[in-house]
């Protein structure tokens, strides 16, 4: 079991950290900020340094509440996940607020989640 928290945050710096266990609650809550999490819809594919992968990507749900600031490339990431997944469709956004916290590795990890 191999997975990847990779955190994208608003200044545009990004982080990864490498776990050979199931990701905690408290893991995936540090990497969005302590909030509440929310999963970003449609947000499925993320390009690595080694291709692009399956992936769950959150954020805090109450980010715009909170005044997060933007988060630009991880508005872009999601941008690139749902082109990717049905170029027909129209790319309708909102910009994304605060860290994203994308989430991949092998199928038992993701499957733990």
């Amino acid at each position: 079991m191999r997975g990847t928290i990779t955190v994208i945050h608003p200044d545009g710096t990004v982080e990864s950290k490498v776990l050979d266990h199931a990701a905690k609650l408290d893991d995936l809550k540090s990497a969005i900020g302590g909030g509440y999490m929310e999963k970003i819809p449609r947000f499925t594919k993320f390009k690595t340094d080694t291709g692009v992968v399956d992936c769950i990507a959150l954020c805090d749900e109450d980010g715009s509440r909170k005044n997060m600031s933007p988060n630009r490339t991880a508005t872009l990431a999601w941008s690139a996940s749902l082109a990717a997944t049905d170029p027909a469709q129209p790319v309708v956004l909102n910009t994304l607020v605060g860290p994203v916290a994308i989430l991949y590795g092998d199928k038992e990890w993701m499957k733990a989640l």
